[in-house]
């Protein structure tokens, strides 16, 4: 009787750090998509460059993250980089 007591305890017990950690995930996934949405630039995978530090990966210019579009010296939506192209082709 006292095993069974045990592994329930013991199966409670992983279920319960497995729904932390998910909720843990899910936030620090939100808030760094609220991060990317505010702009900047030191890490994190926010405006320029992505990463973890100035310009990313702890270093400068460093990897991990990165910009689908680039405006200029700075990461854009689609909307924003189609924007950009059309005022660059009028300039010229």
């Amino acid at each position: 009787m006292a095993t069974k007591i045990m592994v329930v305890l013991v199966l409670f017990l992983v279920s319960s750090l497995f729904i932390a950690s998910q909720v843990a995930a899910t936030n620090q996934q939100a808030e760094t998509e609220q991060q990317g949405t505010e702009g900047g630039y030191h890490g994190g995978g926010h405006r320029h460059y992505g990463g973890g530090g100035h310009y990313g990966g702890g270093g400068h210019h460093g990897g991990g993250g990165g910009c689908r579009y680039r405006c200029g010296h700075h990461c854009c939506s689609a909307a924003e980089k189609a924007e950009f192209d059309a005022r660059a082709q009028t300039q010229n």
